[in-house]
């Protein structure tokens, strides 16, 4: 059974009236669930050809979430641990699998089993484009490489607990519609926390 947690803060938005004021409510959902220890090994697949550039985005969104955690608890939380880490390893209990199709095709999605509120086992899935596809889809290498980077980056987020952000957040990794500018906010790191 999925049980959901609403994380709002809400931020007040100065309106060209003198003194007036306006609320605008951000949310970022948590899938209720929390991993029972502190490091999370992550199964890359074996380096190859096509594999290697997933590896490396999947390496750089580990350490972009990494480093978030790092710098949130050293600012918000000095006395206390982080609460999560994400490492690579063979026998992780988050594997990452990679499919490429020959036509326009850039998505994920994560899969994850829980027991008595504790992660137990997830699975990251990637559909990616072909390298002759990208070069026909895409303007340059480097759009498709921040395309994939912030796809990668918001699947980790699920993998730290995190549901999805509204789409009308697209600056947030965690929005449902992501874009290569979303970035890690402080809200979505909050949210880890609260599980």
């Amino acid at each position: 059974m999925k049980k959901l947690i609403f994380v709002t803060v809400t931020v007040l938005a100065i309106l060209t009236l003198p003194y007036a004021q306006a609320q605008t409510t951000l949310t970022v959902n948590t899938f209720g669930a929390k991993w029972p220890q502190r490091t999370i090994g992550v199964n890359i697949p074996p380096d190859n050809e096509q594999n290697y550039f997933v590896d490396n985005m999947a390496l750089h969104a580990m350490q972009k979430w990494n480093a978030a955690m790092n710098w949130f608890m050293e600012t918000y939380y000095p006395s206390e641990n982080v609460p999560l880490e994400l490492v690579q390893s063979s026998s992780g209990q988050v594997t990452v699998v990679i499919t490429y199709r020959n036509n326009y095709e850039l998505s994920g999605s994560t899969t994850y089993l829980q027991t008595e509120g504790y992660f137990t086992q997830m699975t990251v899935q990637l559909l990616l484009s072909t390298q002759e596809t990208v070069a026909k889809y895409f303007p340059s290498t480097e759009d498709y490489i921040d395309n994939v980077l912030s796809l990668v980056t918001h699947e980790f987020g699920h993998v730290l607990g995190l549901g999805e952000a509204p789409s009308t957040e697209t600056y947030d990794i965690m929005c449902m519609r992501v874009l290569p500018s979303s970035k890690i906010s402080t809200l979505d790191l909050y949210g880890i926390l609260q599980v």
